[in-house]
């Protein structure tokens, strides 16, 4: 599995063009359509936990993926195979990029780029929204938050939806996400499924204080 893993998000790093947005919509597309290694629900909540968490989601939600398909070096090993490709892109732009900043067919490669990006970014917050708001509650959520977002842009407003929209999960959609006992399931791969630990949940709380501290300050 762990050659799978390593595989998989090689591949992804090779193609996954945009950026974070754009790359939670591959791992869905790739992980929970495909090859079936999550489902819907438990693909949200790992988009959720590394949205609550700072840094970029897609490097955290990847590392979730990996590291519950093959523990730990699966984690490691997801991480490091779907960075690669771009850090090698990156080194060969720095070191000849300088000298193609002026010509024209380059500027427009990257124009070109730039609008890729926002058409990917656009698909995977579509498919998201599709897959994840599909109750009233939850796309009544979601414009409220976009809203809040746009007319108030600011790093404490963030943390603030975060956690009223977790507070908010948790009062009303929590019978959304009651266990399936294992008989009852859908037929899955059997990979080991390491869980959380406690003290990493309590490690994640800790992050809001200094965090609103710093933002206020």
């Amino acid at each position: 599995m762990l050659v799978a893993v390593i595989k998989q998000f090689f591949i992804l790093g090779c193609i996954s063009f945009g950026g974070p947005a754009a790359h939670l919509g591959y791992f869905k597309k790739r992980f929970v359509d495909d090859l079936q290694w999550l489902s819907d629900k438990e693909y949200a909540q790992i988009v959720a936990l590394s949205q609550f968490l700072p840094g970029p989601g897609s490097s955290q939600t990847g590392f979730a993926i990996g590291y519950r398909m093959s523990g730990i070096w699966g984690g490691i090993a997801a991480f490091v195979a779907f960075t690669s490709p771009s850090v090698v892109l990156m080194l060969l732009l720095a070191s000849f990029g300088a000298s193609l900043s002026g010509e024209p067919i380059y500027q427009g490669i990257i124009h070109g780029l730039k609008l890729l990006a926002v058409v990917v970014v656009a698909d995977a917050t579509l498919g998201m929204f599709r897959s994840f708001c599909q109750r009233k509650i939850t796309q009544t959520l979601c414009a409220l938050t976009a809203c809040a977002c746009i007319l108030l842009p600011s790093l404490l407003v963030q943390m603030l939806l975060l956690l009223a929209s977790a507070i908010m999960g948790l009062l009303l959609l929590s019978e959304q996400y009651t266990p399936v006992p294992d008989d009852v399931s859908m037929s899955k791969p059997k990979v080991a499924k390491p869980k959380m630990p406690p003290p990493g949940a309590v490690l994640c709380l800790t992050f809001w204080p200094a965090l609103c501290r710093t933002t206020v300050s």
